[in-house]
């Protein structure tokens, strides 16, 4: 590949030893800069003229030039650059296909120059409608996210000379607007989850399954990625290791993810008994009798999940509500952050402080009230 973009040259006029001056057009090629003579003066009175008489050279190497599209980095992402995880991958092709319909037939030297077009764009995303669901902005992290791949996108395309740059020149591409949820974050409280727990409508399987991700935390990919072999009864541990999602089963998010967790001896009384009520099937804690693999995460929370929820006065209920509620009780015991993090298995402890309801608490009236005693005392 030549060069990505048209290449107009200069004409310049140089004087001679000897002889009238010359007409010169200037160039770049493989990198080298290079220079022609059109003609002298005499030949081309003005610049103008030598000016058209350049026109020629310019098409000869411009013609030897080689445009690369939008698309063709896509293309070439999709085959060799994906992650290897499988729901990474559907995210980044959902991102994928959202900047093949805008930027695909755009040169990909000419998106590299439309930077403010490119921050415009993102700016301007929305949520792709649903038959339920109109379109609506974007929210601020989806956002980030989908500037995040582009980044990635041309990290690659530089790796692979692609572009000639020594700068990512996505880093000045800002992403506006406030951040924070759109929707309410969902935090089960104790009755809610005696509630979800007696509902006698809810198969056994979700009410286990909504025992261990409220006692553990887990997320629900590492519950249904449970094998028996993961169950350690004698030493009341459950050893998290992999994940499934629908049909593709994989390692856990992230290495600190990968974990021997403690587990209440109670707990394990109901993980014994639902063994004991349902063989394990190809050796699935969770395992559907229909098709020998584990139960579809989405499949049951639209069918089951939600449903409860709202019979229990809890709206928009997700698997990960669990997650967020298991981080807040932790929170609100007292436990040091170190520790949250570690039962939370985050990498970062940024990530793990962004968990829970960040509400107002007692701890904070608690602490406003020693603040107002040590305030009043030196007044």
């Amino acid at each position: 590949m030549k060069r990505q973009s048209f290449q107009q040259g200069s004409v310049v006029r140089r004087k001679r030893k000897s002889g009238t001056d010359v007409w010169v057009f200037m160039f770049r090629e493989d990198s080298k800069h290079k220079t022609k003579i059109l003609g002298t003066v005499e030949k081309y009175p003005t610049k103008a003229s030598a000016e058209k008489a350049a026109n020629k050279l310019r098409k000869d190497i411009n013609g030897r030039r080689e445009f690369i599209y939008v698309r063709d980095l896509l293309d070439k992402y999709e085959k060799e650059g994906m992650p290897d995880r499988p729901h990474t991958q559907d995210t980044y092709l959902s991102f994928a296909k959202r900047i093949r319909e805008q930027w695909g037939s755009v040169r990909l030297d000419v998106m590299v120059k439309d930077l403010m077009g490119v921050e415009q764009w993102v700016n301007t995303l929305k949520t792709y409608p649903t038959k339920n669901t109109p379109a609506r902005d974007m929210s601020k992290k989806s956002k980030i996210h989908v500037k995040a791949f582009i980044h990635r996108l041309f990290e690659r395309a530089i790796f692979w000379n692609m572009m000639d740059l020594q700068r990512n020149p996505i880093g000045l591409v800002s992403v506006k607007g406030r951040g924070g949820r759109i929707k309410p974050l969902v935090i089960v409280k104790n009755e809610q989850y005696v509630e979800l727990l007696t509902d006698i409508k809810l198969p056994e399987y979700v009410r286990v399954i909504i025992q261990v991700a409220m006692c553990l935390g887990l997320r629900a990919s590492e519950i249904l990625g449970l094998k028996w072999e993961d169950v350690h009864f004698l030493d009341n541990e459950i050893r998290v290791q992999r994940s499934v999602v629908g049909k593709s089963e994989d390692c856990t998010k992230t290495p600190e993810s990968t974990q021997d967790i403690p587990v209440h001896p109670e707990l394990m009384e109901v993980l014994q008994k639902w063994h004991d009520f349902q063989p394990p099937i190809n050796g699935w804690v969770f395992g559907s009798i229909e098709t020998g693999r584990p139960y579809w995460r989405g499949v049951m929370q639209k069918r089951h999940l939600v449903p409860a929820g709202e019979r229990a006065g809890i709206k928009g209920l997700g698997w990960h509500a669990f997650r967020h509620t298991y981080r807040t009780m932790l929170r609100e015991s007292g436990q040091p952050m170190e520790v949250q993090q570690k039962m939370m298995r985050h990498t970062d402890i940024k990530t793990t402080m962004g968990y829970g309801d960040q509400k107002m608490t007692e701890e904070c009236r608690a602490a406003n009230i020693l603040i107002f005693e040590k305030v009043r005392k030196t007044a």
